[in-house]
Parts: structure tokens; C-alpha cells; sequence
């Protein structure tokens, strides 16, 4: 009864282990089978050409992802980041296309992306408003403005 019982112990112990890294490096055996699974569905994935075109695809999000992670970890959460990015977009593109300067349309691109989360932090800090309803605020206002900018 007694090596029953340490067997059991021993196999709740190794499965407890296997559970954790399972747990642990989940995420990177799924992006492995993905790799794979879309690999052998088509030839041209695993061409440098194409790796290259989706890096540049996924640099954008990456670094939004980054900034946001930013802040949930310490304690906010931006719901504005996609309607300020499309804001400034918007008119950076049409900054350039007026001035063929490209220093212009990014420099217009940060003015308008610092503008809209300093007002952000303006409603947070001084008029005690939650970061959760003032970026839900500016949301708006920036999808608004883009779409009444483009038409």
C-alpha cells in the first residue's frame, strides 16, 4: 500500500512539473506548429522574402503592443491607441502628399499622437477622470476625426 501510494505522489508530481512547463512554453509550441503547419501548406512561407514582408507587417502592432503593456502594467489601459494611430495616419499621409517632406509628415504624425494622449493624461490627472473612460473618450474623438477628415 505504502509504494502505492509513493507512486501516485511520484506521477502527481511529475505531472504537476509537465503542467507547469506545458503551461509555461504553450505559447511557443503553438507558434512552432504554426510555423510548421503553414510551412507545409505553402511553399513561399518559408521564403526570406516573405519572413521579411510579414516582420514589416507586424512592426506597427509590435510596438503598440509594447506601449500598452506598458501601461496595463502599471495600471491603465489605453482603449485610444488605434483611432489616434489611424488620426495620425491620416494626416501624416496628407501632410507628405502637400509637401513631399517626409520629416514633415512624421513630425506631423507625433504632434498629433503626443497632442491627443496629452489631453488624455490632462482628463486623468487633473480632472480625476478614469484612464478607462477618458481614452474611450479620445477614441471617438479621434475616429471621428478621421473619418470626418477623409470624407
Amino acid at each position: 500500500m505504502r509504494q502505492v501510494l509513493e507512486i501516485n505522489s511520484r506521477r502527481g508530481k511529475m505531472n504537476a512539473k509537465a503542467s507547469h512547463y506545458l503551461q509555461k512554453f504553450s505559447i511557443y509550441i503553438v507558434l512552432v506548429i504554426l510555423f510548421i503547419a503553414c510551412s507545409l501548406i505553402s511553399p513561399y512561407f518559408i521564403q526570406s522574402s516573405n519572413l521579411i514582408n510579414v516582420a514589416r507587417q507586424l512592426c506597427v502592432g509590435i510596438l503598440i503592443a509594447y506601449g500598452e503593456m506598458l501601461l496595463i502594467v502599471s495600471g491603465f489601459l489605453d482603449l485610444s491607441v488605434g483611432s489616434v494611430l489611424a488620426l495620425a495616419g491620416v494626416l501624416s499621409v496628407s501632410a507628405y502628399k502637400s509637401t513631399q517632406s517626409m520629416f514633415v509628415a512624421v513630425l506631423v504624425a507625433l504632434v498629433v499622437a503626443v497632442g491627443c494622449n496629452l489631453i488624455n493624461a490632462l482628463f486623468v490627472a487633473n480632472f480625476n477622470v478614469p484612464a478607462f473612460i477618458a481614452t474611450l473618450g479620445m477614441q471617438q474623438a479621434a475616429r471621428g476625426l478621421a473619418l470626418y477628415y477623409t470624407g
